[in-house]
């Protein structure tokens, strides 16, 4: 019934050179209620009560501002969602009881939207909702965010899967053992189509931008480029980069690569020069190369609040230690005085990193089993050494959510927590995760201006 009624909402509100004959990707499993073309779009709102617990049952009523006197009512299933596919771009208005939110949509994409009713003034973009790789299990178990519960091993990964992100509502999974590119359906967990490297590439990260995706081959010293305008990804230009390429993200229309210089001989690893190779999304090409020195081994980065980007640096793991560097997006140099990551009794050997809504990047170390914190907006460290949070053993990786949680992996004992960003104070777990838990990728629509995708 949902999608008569909304075809009946399409043919009333469709603009002009909506009518597209082009095969849609249709995001709906058996329902169907989640398609899209190059023409329309796609809604996925959840509602959630004041207390953040689902609005099941709630009947919405959507409308299109463009026609005002023409609208349906649809009901939210038992997590608060409703979805709506084939609808035609601009501005629809859900109407909630006495509470109207609004959700703009646009061609060839879907709109997520995540709306309080305690609050209708904060918008959303992300549904509350979380996806983690397992990385020994090769799966993804869903999160909720916003309740903290976890539905274990909905999608099945290829081999070696390192992350998971996503982009115009679809998952992409980067399986290193495959040499793939493994897009998923969120909503069922059913493999939309797998897009082969080729042999010896070892994808690593992935990020997104404008209908274009940037994948780290670690093997290769290459960045893969697949162009997305179509309904497959298509195999682009490779771009040729530093030693041992590993995370990287997008911002201000460049592509800011994290190359470790490491190479092995027998069981012998050795790190030269790290470095940070820029490139110009638009026309593949590397517009700058930063060196941050030997043994600085640059492996992920995030974009701060000021825009700025956060690279972490592990070190050798034996002599040197981590630490934070910041690079000005603009000029593409550093900017500031690194800094540096402490404990006791050892050096800090961090991998991952994550930014929060507060400004507060915090990175895990996971030989030392702590939390470090820093300041992105005062490039300042806040919380090392013997204030660095602690959040369970073997912090493999950890993820920020819009509500303002941190959520940390501990690997070794397939466990999830989760801690307030700004007093600390924990909020959930821990809480019973798949085999390796290693990583999450929210669920969300992210602006091509400043995606961050380790």
């Amino acid at each position: 019934m949902v999608m008569t009624m909304a075809a009946a909402l399409v043919a009333m509100l469709a603009l002009a050179g909506c009518g597209s004959s082009s095969k849609g990707l249709d995001l709906g499993g058996s329902s169907k209620d989640l398609t899209t073309t190059r023409a329309l779009g796609a809604l996925e709102a959840r509602i959630v009560n004041a207390d953040r617990t689902p609005a099941a049952g709630q009947a919405v009523l959507v409308s299109g501002t463009r026609a005002a006197t023409t609208s349906i009512s649809v009901t939210t299933d038992a997590r608060g969602i409703i979805r709506l596919g084939s609808l035609a771009p601009g501005n629809y208005q859900l109407l909630i009881g006495a509470v109207a939110f609004r959700a703009p949509i646009e061609a060839g994409q879907v709109t997520t939207r995540l709306y309080n009713l305690g609050q209708p003034n904060v918008t959303r973009t992300d549904l509350g909702e979380m996806f983690i790789l397992n990385g020994l299990g090769q799966t993804l178990s869903r999160l909720d965010t916003e309740t903290g519960t976890i539905a274990n091993n909905v999608v099945k990964t290829g081999k070696w899967p390192n992350a998971v992100a996503f982009y115009k509502g679809i998952g992409y999974i980067v399986n290193s053992g495959d040499n793939s590119i493994q897009r998923f359906n969120p909503v069922d967990g059913k493999t939309i189509d797998t897009t082969d490297l080729g042999a010896g590439r070892n994808p690593y990260y992935i990020a997104f931008w404008q209908d274009k995706a940037f994948v780290t081959n670690l093997l290769a010293k290459q960045v893969q480029v697949l162009n997305l305008a179509e309904d497959k990804p298509v195999l682009g230009k490779t771009i040729d980069v530093g030693v041992q390429p590993s995370g990287l993200v997008v911002t201000n229309d460049k592509v800011f690569v994290f190359c470790t210089g490491a190479s092995w001989v027998g069981s012998n690893v050795t790190y030269a020069q790290g470095t940070v190779h820029v490139l110009n999304a638009g026309t593949e090409t590397v517009e700058a190369v930063l060196e941050l020195g030997e043994k600085s081994n640059p492996q992920v980065g995030v974009v701060g609040s000021e825009g700025h980007v956060y690279v972490l640096c592990t070190g050798d793991y034996q002599t040197v230690g981590s630490s934070v560097l910041r690079i000005n997006p603009r000029s593409n140099t550093l900017d500031g005085a690194p800094l540096p990551l402490t404990r006791e009794g050892g050096i800090v050997s961090a991998r991952a990193i994550t930014v929060a809504p507060n400004g507060r990047a915090f990175v895990a170390d996971q030989s030392g089993a702590r939390i470090h914190v820093v300041d992105t907006k005062a490039h300042k460290v806040l919380r090392t050494g013997r204030n660095a949070l602690d959040q369970g053993a073997n912090p493999l990786d950890l993820a920020a959510s819009a509500n303002g949680l941190v959520w940390v992996f501990n690997f070794s004992d397939d466990q999830v927590r989760a801690f307030d960003a700004g007093s600390y104070a924990r909020r959930y777990g821990p809480l019973g995760a798949g085999d390796g838990p290693m990583y999450g990728g929210t669920r969300e629509r992210q602006p091509a201006a400043a995606v961050a995708a380790r």
